[in-house]
C-alpha cells in the first residue's frame, strides 16, 4: 500500500508492503514490510516482521512460524 493508503478494517494477505496508514486487524501469512512512513493501528500477526527506522505500530504482535506445506 502506498503513502497515500488509509485503510480501515480487517487485512488478510500472503505479504504486506505498508507505506501508508492502516487502522485494524492485519494477519499476513508471510511476511509484513512496514516502510518508515507506514503507520499501523491494530493488533498484528505474521511469522515475519520488517520496520524501517520510524515505521509506527500501535498495538499488539503476535508472531509464530508460517505453516509449512508439504
Amino acid at each position: 500500500m502506498g503513502k497515500d493508503a488509509n485503510v480501515e478494517g480487517q487485512v488478510r494477505v500472503g505479504q504486506l508492503i505498508l507505506s501508508g496508514r492502516v487502522t485494524g486487524e492485519v494477519t499476513a501469512q508471510r511476511k509484513v514490510i512496514l516502510h518508515r512512513t507506514g503507520n499501523l493501528n491494530g493488533n498484528l500477526s505474521t511469522p515475519v516482521l520488517v520496520m524501517e527506522e520510524g515505521a509506527v505500530i500501535e498495538g499488539r504482535i503476535t508472531m509464530q512460524p508460517a505453516e509449512k506445506t508439504e
